[in-house]
């Protein structure tokens, strides 16, 4: 199963039409981990905790995108 971890400005009603499409889906927005407010660097290293694969050192190139 895929994972996907959203950034805070990640458009609320996409959000809520894949959860009514697909309730299982696994997907957490930064605010629902605490990071809201934060920069992108904490949002990918709070991920990189999470799943095995992505790992430090992140640039400015890697914000914003949505990790699986």
């Amino acid at each position: 199963m895929l994972r996907f971890a959203a950034e805070e400005n990640f458009n609320a009603d996409i959000l809520r039409g894949l959860l009514r499409r697909k309730p299982d889906l696994d997907i957490v927005r930064v605010q629902d981990v605490g990071l809201s407010g934060a920069d992108d660097r904490a949002g990918l290293e709070w991920a990189a905790g999470v799943v095995s694969w992505l790992q430090p050192p992140f640039s400015q190139a890697d914000a914003g995108y949505i990790v699986a």
